[in-house]
């Protein structure tokens, strides 16, 4: 028996087809997770990245805009200061109205690096606002006291005591800042500027109105009031 020879053999068939596709869909799935998460720790890391370095581009932004607004608002007082140096070199003028000169000029860029130092404060956010109630109606008649020059006609009118909750300071410089430009635009060549300033309002609004007798704005001029570096 042990030298008989095999009288037949048995042959198993099966068909693969249905674990050949499971195999292509579990390899479609583990690869299409590992791309999905590629993805996703790509948008993530951008996504933090962006947020790290936004406050820095917003930094430098605010830099780069305050030093050109220093540029622009110191380049006039720096020239007339120039030339009135080189006036006196030359011995054209009398000292002391050199003296006098040289002095306002000073206390006027004094002025305007006081407010761009406040302006840069304020951009950053590090400005710290005195908030507090005031007259704003005793407020602007101290200020056009002190902005008012010799033959200027600046009237005050305030039909009722006007109380506001607001930065003294600030308002101070706002409204230093429109009675002084009406002063210097708002009359006619040769005549003497006449400013009118009106403080009233009502329980929801206050307001602080400056009208003079300047030439006005054309219209296509006052869409772009409020632009930098515009005049």
């Amino acid at each position: 028996e042990e030298d008989a020879a095999p009288q037949g053999a048995l042959v198993t068939v099966a068909d693969a087809s249905a674990q050949r596709a499971d195999h292509r869909r579990l390899t479609w799935v583990v690869s299409g997770g590992c791309a999905l998460l590629v993805l996703l720790s790509a948008g993530v890391g951008h996504l933090l990245s962006g947020r790290a370095v936004r406050p820095a581009l917003e930094a430098l932004d605010r830099q780069e805009s305050f030093l050109a607004d220093a540029a622009h608002d110191l380049r006039t007082p720096a020239a007339s200061l120039r030339t009135l140096a080189e006036t006196a070199l030359r011995g054209e003028t009398d000292s002391t109205d050199v003296h006098r000169r040289t002095l306002r000029l000073a206390e006027g860029m004094g002025t305007l690096v006081d407010g761009l130092l406040t302006r840069a404060r304020l951009m950053s956010g590090t400005a710290v606002l005195a908030v507090e109630p005031l007259r704003l109606d005793q407020l602007v008649e101290a200020v056009v006291e002190d902005v008012a020059g010799e033959g200027q006609r600046v009237a005050v009118r305030a039909e009722q005591a006007v109380v506001v909750v607001a930065d003294p300071d600030l308002v101070r410089r706002a409204v230093a800042n429109l009675v002084g430009n009406a002063l210097v635009h708002g009359h006619q060549p040769g005549e003497p500027a006449e400013v009118e300033v009106t403080v009233g309002g009502d329980e929801a609004t206050t307001a602080v109105t400056v009208e003079d007798a300047g030439p006005g704005l054309p219209p296509e001029v006052a869409g772009a009031l409020f632009d930098r570096f515009r005049s």
